[in-house]
């Protein structure tokens, strides 16, 4: 065989040997890799099925923590319940933090009381109790006291098995009507069918009807009723003045029926004088820096009267120059 014909034959096996071992190693490792993966998938089932077996509601307990932290309850599920498997629970229950919180419960003039450009009173509340306790707010754009008793058990639900039942509010603000006394026909649910109007029958059976809910939370609850402000008919055309008077009366009359005191926010913020009035409001109906200005000193006035030991740095709200939960 030729010198070169020989070479030629050496160098094709060389590289035929090559290939071959290169297959063989590439092989390897795609058989390497697949173990692997199905060793990873095995050992994740047998965790799996230790913890469904062992410990099933731990699937829960951080998921109750993420959805709602701001609940400072790792057990509470989505309907504001407790977890009934206490062994599961943290020490103490809590996730170290047991301040006192006020809730402000209402419709839209409540929900823009976070609003820092119109120095929502709910903000306000917010800085001046700081360290001493928190403020949540459950204003809902649109509501009246009929939507307000339909959520009464998501936002203070009772029981047992109720965070809120164990650790209630210190104080509850309540502002509802400006939405109920829109005139009849003016504001109807599209997809329901449903008038906005709540007659002042209604109003004043819905009124009861949270009262009794609150008192059933904790007897001695403290309560402070807050009569609708005055409006801009030229503004907002669907309601009167002289409708709102009717359930700022209805306001006024609870509140002195069930001992409970009122802010009588229609006359703070003059209702009878239509140049005045229009002052405290933004845009006809809500309010403006002003009105929150004279709705925040005006609970505060009504808390140093009636409920003093809640005051910031009161007795029931001790300023914390460090929390439980600060490391």
């Amino acid at each position: 065989m030729p010198v070169s014909s020989a070479r030629d034959l050496m160098h094709n096996n060389s590289n035929d040997a090559m290939v071959i071992w290169g297959s063989r190693i590439w092989g390897l490792r795609a058989l390497g890799l697949a173990v692997g993966v199905a060793g990873v998938l095995l050992l994740a089932l047998v965790i799996t099925g230790e913890d469904s077996s062992n410990n099933r509601s731990n699937s829960n307990k951080s998921k109750f923590i993420l959805t709602d932290v701001g609940a400072r309850f790792s057990g509470m599920n989505e309907k504001g319940t407790l977890d009934t498997n206490d062994d599961n629970l943290p020490a103490g229950h809590m996730l170290n933090d047991d301040r006192p919180y006020i809730t402000l419960f209402g419709d839209s003039i409540t929900q823009y009381g976070w609003n820092p450009a119109l120095l929502g009173y709910a903000s306000l509340l917010a800085h001046t109790y700081t360290r001493c306790a928190d403020v949540k707010n459950r204003g809902a754009s649109g509501y009246t006291t009929r939507d307000a008793v339909r959520v009464l058990d998501s936002v203070f639900p009772l029981g047992p098995q109720s965070w809120v039942q164990a650790h209630p509010p210190a104080l509850v603000v309540i502002l509802l009507g400006s939405n109920d006394q829109i005139q009849p026909g003016m504001w109807v649910e599209a997809t329901t069918g449903e008038d906005h109007h709540v007659p002042l029958a209604e109003y004043t059976a819905n009124y009861r009807c949270i009262l009794t809910h609150l008192r059933t939370l904790q007897v001695e609850l403290p309560l402070i009723l807050v009569t609708p402000p005055p409006v801009g008919e030229d503004v907002k055309s669907a309601r009167t003045n002289g409708a709102i008077k009717e359930y700022r009366e209805v306001v006024l009359s609870l509140g002195k029926e069930e001992g409970i005191p009122v802010f009588d926010l229609w006359k703070a913020c003059e209702g009878e004088d239509v140049e005045k009035f229009n002052s405290y409001l933004v845009d006809g109906l809500h309010l403006n820096g002003a009105g929150n200005t004279v709705l925040y000193k005006g609970l505060m006035g009504v808390v140093g009267k009636h409920y003093p030991d809640l005051l910031p740095e009161g007795t029931k709200m001790p300023k914390r120059e460090r929390d439980p939960w600060e490391a």
